[in-house]
């Protein structure tokens, strides 16, 4: 059985899946924004976990679960818009315009976006290691120091605290045993008497 075509959908469903393959590219290149910021974080901290040794796989499995959920995405809003428009029926040209609008997109505004994300994320990397090298790691450097200095001086303060207690200490016992030794006054002779 034919289904007639309504001449006055046919315009609006064209117009409107170009419009959905063109926001659908923008959302995909919102998906390759990310990727190109998570590869270009290759300097590898120096703790070794999980997540750093795999993260070319982890990244690959992330990649591979966009990609599905965007095309599922993709595919049940184009399948709704002709089921608005058309009352479920497929046309050919509808998934035809909608693709054409996410090449045109990637062709052209995509190629600017992807250029312009690669240079303010090398900017944002640059930045981020300046402040990292210029500023935090000579005020944590800094403080460190500080920290050692306020340690030792600490430490050396509780040692020479020990050092006067036990010298205190044995000076006391040094003259009580000395006392307990002197012979008793009156016991010794006069040394003048000799």
């Amino acid at each position: 059985m034919l289904i007639p075509v309504e001449r006055g959908a046919f315009l609006p469903l064209v117009l409107a899946s170009f419009v959905l393959g063109l926001a659908m590219s923008a959302l995909y290149d919102v998906l390759r924004v990310r990727r190109l910021a998570l590869r270009m974080t290759s300097e590898k901290p120096a703790g070794e976990s999980f997540f750093v040794r795999h993260r070319e796989r982890i990244d690959a499995v992330l990649c591979f679960i966009e990609d599905v959920l965007f095309c599922l995405t993709a595919g049940i809003v184009l399948i709704l818009l002709d089921f608005k428009l058309y009352h479920g029926v497929p046309r050919w040209y509808a998934p035809a315009a909608a693709l054409g609008g996410f090449f045109l997109w990637r062709a052209t505004i995509g190629r600017i976006v992807m250029a312009f994300a690669g240079a303010f994320l090398r900017g944002l990397r640059a930045a981020i290691r300046f402040v990292r090298r210029r500023i935090l790691l000579p005020f944590g450097r800094a403080v460190a120091r500080g920290l050692s200095h306020i340690r030792s001086a600490f430490a050396r303060r509780i040692s020479d605290r020990r050092d006067r207690a036990y010298t205190r200490r044995r000076e006391a016992e040094m003259v009580v045993e000395a006392s307990s030794l002197a012979p008793a006054p009156g016991t010794l002779p006069d040394e003048g008497k000799l």
